[in-house]
């Protein structure tokens, strides 16, 4: 449970961090911070 909370936690903050990139980067961002998250999932779920 406490890896599901952590998740949420990173998922939260790469949405904050997403929103304030927002209109820095226009859409490259947004293919960049899925591949992240994806990297991030797929850490968890390894383990």
């Amino acid at each position: 449970m406490v890896q599901i909370w952590i998740i949420l936690k990173i998922m939260q903050l790469v949405t904050a961090i997403n929103n304030i990139l927002a209109p820095l980067f226009g859409g490259f961002k947004h293919i960049a911070m899925l591949q992240i998250y994806n990297q991030i999932v797929y850490l968890f779920l390894r383990h």
